[in-house]
């Protein structure tokens, strides 16, 4: 096939291309478009192809073995190359040099380095299944101890000419809810080998497992805090909330939870104010709610649900209750947390709470987290001489219930 093209002195000049060269260009340009509309590794069917996998693997197998190298030289004290590790993975993946007292680092605190990427990698796991952080509001500390703002009632109404506005509280406007951070750890212990091989799945199990010891120990807090030292005060445990019985007394004999009903429930509800509570949801442990689920119907012997599962509440935006919010009977959401955070079935126990949790509850967090490393003696477990290596993980948080009275807690009845 015979081509004309201008050649650099404008004179038209002749070439030839054969047909297997044209079909080589086609077909290269062509694929070339389809590689870019439909990559190879995210087939039409939604699956993971292996060239995904595979880059994903490589990936992370760097960050393993940048963790490795980063707990060796803490372990032997070279402070100047554990630091240039870090400013070239930091630098690597994107991350910045935050100090130490700012956003992450050691219990120096003198502005030492950590991976960013693998404290940002703890930090996403503990907001992928810490329930507390899917409920409270989030605040940033900028101290140790940080006032919220909260008051008495706002006032409005109708006035006539010439009147003024009559205040419904006029002794108290505004007061102070404090904030007060306190350390929370997670820790294990590995061994030389583990951190010499330095694989992916060992790098993944570390820092999932150290992130969900972390969002477990707040959530603990949050709840079921007991307030002895050096324990919070959890939500359960405040006084001032509105407290309401299984069977509408604290001696209607229903002191179990295998007493619970829907309709303590609603009475739950009904105690909290509708301008507090519109927004509210349910939070109730795991085997109060397998007894709501298999209560029957007294007349026709039904359970109250025909389905083993209600309708999960679609695209609820809270990762760790993603799976587990349902619709309730009351028309309100129901989160099912797991046992542990709520106390043992017992008289005068909490089995249930209503409240409307990202304006009444809030977790404060003073920095992000610090990574430490111990090699002679760790969460009293000695490792001298056993070529093991202590990490931990240590986060500041605080929180706060600014208005108590706006949380509805169930208990078991007292008799």
């Amino acid at each position: 096939m015979n081509y004309w093209k201008l050649s650099k002195d404008k004179k038209m000049e002749n070439f030839v291309v054969t047909k297997d060269q044209l079909k080589e260009l086609v077909d290269r340009k062509v694929g070339e478009t389809l590689k870019a509309q439909k990559p190879i590794a995210t087939p039409q069917n939604n699956g993971v192809g292996f060239i995904k996998v595979k880059n994903e693997y490589d990936v992370q197998k760097q960050k393993a073995e940048i963790v490795a190298k980063f707990i060796v030289a803490r372990h032997k004290g070279l402070e100047g190359v554990a630091d240039e590790i870090c400013r070239e993975a930091n630098a690597k993946f994107n991350g910045q040099q935050n100090r130490a007292n700012f956003n992450t680092g050691n219990s120096a605190q003198g502005g030492a380095l950590v991976p960013e990427f693998w404290a940002d990698e703890i930090q996403s796991y503990a907001d992928a299944y810490g329930y507390t952080r899917a409920l409270a509001k989030v605040y940033p500390m900028r101290g140790k101890t940080e006032k919220l703002t909260s008051s008495g009632a706002f006032t409005g109404g109708v006035v006539a000419e010439g009147s003024a506005l009559t205040l419904t509280d006029s002794t108290n406007f505004f007061t102070s809810t404090s904030l007060i951070a306190k350390k929370l750890v997670a820790g294990c212990v590995v061994s030389e080998e583990e951190l010499q091989d330095a694989v992916p799945a060992f790098y993944d199990y570390v820092t999932n497992g150290l992130a969900r010891a972390l969002a477990e120990t707040e959530d603990k807090q949050f709840f079921n805090g007991d307030g002895i030292s050096p324990n919070f005060t959890g939500l359960i445990s405040t006084s001032g909330t509105t407290v309401t019985f299984q069977g509408g007394s604290s001696t209607s004999g229903k002191d179990t939870f295998a007493e619970i009903s829907w309709k303590d429930l609603i009475n739950l509800r009904l105690s909290i104010n509708s301008s507090v509570g519109a927004n509210g949801a349910f939070v109730v442990p795991q085997s109060v709610f397998g007894y709501l689920m298999k209560e029957t119907d007294s007349v026709n012997g039904r359970p109250i649900f025909d389905m083993v599962k209600p309708m999960d509440v679609p695209a609820i935006g809270m990762t760790a209750l993603e799976g587990n919010t349902y619709v309730s009977i009351t028309g309100r959401p129901l989160h099912v947390v797991p046992d542990a955070l709520f106390p043992s079935s017992a008289a005068s126990k909490a089995s249930a709470i209503y409240c409307d949790f990202a304006q009444f509850t809030v977790m404060g967090i003073r920095e992000d987290i610090t990574i430490n490393e111990y090699k002679e003696y760790f969460g009293a477990t000695g490792l001298g001489g056993t070529h093991q290596k202590g990490i931990e993980v240590v986060e500041r948080v605080a929180f706060a219930f600014p208005a108590p009275s706006a949380i509805g807690v169930l208990k078991t009845s007292a008799s």
